[in-house]
């Protein structure tokens, strides 16, 4: 009721109560089994809709855009659209976190800074495992690899956070060059310091590209090199200027792994869900499932809980529907997996191509740093 401009979002539950009431008349008056079942099919229908429509909080809203746009960007690849795949990468990288920027800058600061603090550790131990095995054969395990990380998170975030604080001052600057066109006369200068402002703006646009290109390959150069997060930028910024061609090959061919592994992990989540839901609602009508099965296609987001008038019922529920993410989370890990192992590989393969340096040479426990072995190599050349 009221203005829609003084409207808040709800929340899954909220829906639910606003027109529960309604939905408890009907279920009582249906007769039969049947009546009450299609009853409650047009209410999950209803809530489905509601939901679909609804004004997000900033995390929902997020995730949901995350795997819309991965969805999108699988579907691509299997029907040969690259400019779909291009659009939803882009969508992913770009109109994303402009948006969040926009509607949310506290949440974009706060979540983002968590984001990369968890990529740097997690990311970094994948990273150090895909290459060490790709290096040797080696397998290493969870705990040394996590150890690695640990040891060198610091370098992690830099290197995924230096080209952005980067960019960030040298926005400050260009905006603060732009006072001197606020005062007559001072504006000539302005006029004149314009040159500035635009070899500034080519540094600003050099910076956000190389790192939306690069982006792949920071985490992977600190896990195979041990290096520092400045070296690290270094690094995939040179690849992706040197061989811009090559580097989006790669890019492209760890896409389409992205999208047929995918297909085949999502495909096998839905039938884990859908197969138990049906053999565990068997020999039972009790509302609680009704929240179980019913997964179609890449979409495996959960049914909304909702009261069953029986608190027994209720936790039930809630015990399902942890054990449902579960297995929806074990999908979004493999993303995750998979991206650091595949960025490892791609890094690795650029390396050779523009160092010469062959894929089994990493940085081991007792070595130097990929830094100082540099140094050493010109001190040795002179």
């Amino acid at each position: 009721p009221g203005d829609p401009s003084t409207w808040e979002p709800l929340d899954a539950d909220e829906v639910q109560t606003t027109i529960e009431p309604a939905y408890l008349r009907l279920r009582s008056a249906a007769e039969g089994e049947a009546a009450a079942a299609q009853v409650d099919r047009e209410y999950q229908e209803r809530i489905d809709d509601i939901n679909a429509k609804r004004p997000k909080g900033a995390f929902e809203a997020l995730v949901q855009h995350v795997t819309s746009c991965l969805t999108a960007c699988v579907e691509s690849v299997l029907t040969l659209r690259p400019a779909g795949m291009v659009e939803a990468m882009g969508d992913l990288l770009i109109v994303m976190p402009r948006a969040l920027w926009k509607q949310a800058p506290w949440f974009t600061v706060v979540f983002g800074l968590f984001v990369v603090i968890v990529m740097a550790i997690g990311g970094g131990a994948i990273s150090r495992m895909a290459a060490c095995q790709v290096a040797g054969g080696e397998r290493l395990s969870i705990r040394a690899a996590v150890d690695f990380a640990q040891r060198r998170w610091s370098a992690l975030v830099w290197a995924q956070v230096l080209p952005v604080v980067l960019a960030l001052i040298l926005c400050g600057v260009t905006a603060a060059l732009g006072v001197l066109m606020i005062a007559p006369v001072i504006d000539i200068v302005g006029g004149v310091g314009y040159g500035l402002a635009l070899v500034l703006g080519f540094l600003i646009t050099f910076l956000l590209l190389g790192y939306a290109v690069g982006f792949s390959l920071l985490v992977p150069a600190v896990a195979a090199e041990n290096c520092d997060g400045a070296d690290a930028v270094q690094r995939a910024y040179a690849y992706a200027v040197s061989r811009p061609l090559q580097l989006i090959v790669y890019l492209i061919v760890a896409v389409i792994g992205l999208a047929l592994g995918f297909v085949l992990v999502t495909l096998v989540a839905r039938m884990t869900l859908n197969v138990t839901a049906e053999l565990f609602g068997a020999l039972s009508n009790n509302p609680a499932l009704s929240i179980t099965g019913g997964y179609d296609g890449f979409d495996l987001s959960h049914r909304p809980l909702r009261d069953t008038g029986r608190w027994h019922s209720n936790w039930a529920a809630d015990a399902i529907q942890f054990w449902q993410s579960l297995v929806v989370c074990l999908v979004g890990a493999w993303v995750v997996a998979y991206h650091f192992s595949a960025s490892t590989m791609v890094y690795l393969l650029m390396r050779r191509l523009c160092d010469g340096q062959e894929i089994d040479d990493i940085w081991r426990p007792g070595e130097a740093v990929a830094v100082d072995i540099a140094v050493m190599d010109v001190i040795e050349e002179h």
